[in-house]
């Protein structure tokens, strides 16, 4: 009878190790989740504050170099800013802008380049408070992006939040184009603000 009982206290063993292994898996699982949505929170929380700056004069040009006022208002998605801009490493990268106090409707646009991880191209949306305002196409022989929205509606505290989104994300090292490991989408160069009287047409 000793050996059948022992067999059956290691298979329990066993099985109970495994169910621990699942329920550590499971809560890592979680705790990455909540920690990523946490830090997305925490820097769009930051930027937003950064954001609440006295009014700006129009027009307003920002540029993403470090220390560059642009680079203070970069929500989550986006690396380390370098001296050309910065990149997004997320499908969507957020970024925050103070609301001039004037009136009227403003017109917005932005330069950089969209990373091109296939043969399709890319396709690059610009957000303002969640609603699409634009949409422009990247492929390999044309990767420079200049796109412009116009802006209605002002933010209700404020500041506006602009996501620039990408169809999807890659490495230069993992298509075989570089040694960069680092998960690119969009490079930011520059965003300008102008203002827009009622009735008037967009700028050149």
């Amino acid at each position: 009878m000793s050996a059948p009982i022992a067999a059956w206290r290691r298979w329990t063993l066993l099985a109970a190790l495994f169910g621990i292994g699942l329920v550590w898996v499971a809560a890592f699982a979680l705790f990455r989740a909540h920690s990523e949505d946490y830090l997305a929170a925490h820097f769009a929380d930051v930027a937003r504050d950064r954001a609440r700056m006295p009014a700006p004069a129009l027009p307003l040009v920002l540029t993403f170099g470090p220390g560059r006022t642009g680079a203070r208002l970069l929500g989550d998605g986006w690396t380390e800013p370098a001296d050309d801009g910065v990149w997004s490493f997320a499908r969507r990268a957020m970024v925050y802008l103070r609301w001039p106090a004037a009136r009227g409707e403003r017109w917005l646009t932005f330069e950089g380049e969209a990373f091109i991880p296939g043969r399709r191209g890319q396709h690059v949306r610009l957000y303002a408070d969640g609603a699409l305002v634009g949409e422009w196409f990247a492929d390999r022989n044309s990767t420079v992006v200049r796109g412009s929205a116009r802006l209605v509606a002002p933010p209700r505290d404020g500041v506006v939040e602009l996501v620039i989104e990408v169809d999807e994300i890659a490495s230069p090292f993992s298509i075989g184009s570089g040694k960069d490991t680092r998960p690119l989408g969009f490079h930011l160069r520059t965003i300008e603000l102008r203002d827009l009287p009622p009735g008037s047409p967009p700028p050149p």
